[in-house]
């Protein structure tokens, strides 16, 4: 059901690590900030969704995760409109260089995603090997409109 390479993992737990998130920014393009628990994390709060993924990556590339937590109060569903769930891009100098998404099919089934309060989910995306230099790196979610403005924005540093 999901792109080729998207593993999805569920935890139904509440995320222990994110009791200390403030009230966060709303709408699109909240900025990220740095997580006082985990300060090699990008992080932002969306229509009470927290959104993290690492603030870094190696210049070998590999796996990274967006990790989802509802924190709202009571059930909520999301449109979902197609199996591709998450997604990121990497730019330098304002040209996009990367993204996970390119050259996939996915498909376009439309359904409703249940998430309890305090559930987590983590997408995991690849990146590949990177030349040294600064990387603008875009995470995009479904639902709203994340999938055309991103959950979290920030800058990659590669050695």
């Amino acid at each position: 059901m999901f792109g080729k390479g998207l593993r999805v993992v569920v935890a139904a737990a509440a995320a222990v690590a994110l009791m200390g998130c403030g009230a966060g920014g709303g709408g699109r393009g909240a900025a990220p900030v740095a997580s006082p628990a985990a300060p090699h994390t990008l992080r932002a709060m969306q229509a009470g969704f927290v959104f993290q993924a690492p603030a870094s990556v190696a210049s070998g590339g590999g796996p990274v995760v967006l990790t989802v937590t509802y924190r709202g109060k009571a059930a909520t569903t999301l449109a979902v409109v197609t199996t591709r769930e998450a997604d990121v891009a990497l730019s330098r100098g304002g040209r996009i260089v990367y993204r996970w998404s390119a050259g996939r099919a996915f498909g376009q089934i439309a359904f409703q995603q249940a998430w309890k309060p305090g559930q987590v989910r983590r997408y995991q995306l690849s990146v590949p090997a990177l030349r040294p230099g600064v990387y603008t790196v875009a995470f995009y979610f479904h639902g709203h409109d994340w999938m055309t403005h991103p959950v979290l924005r920030g800058t990659w540093r590669v050695a």
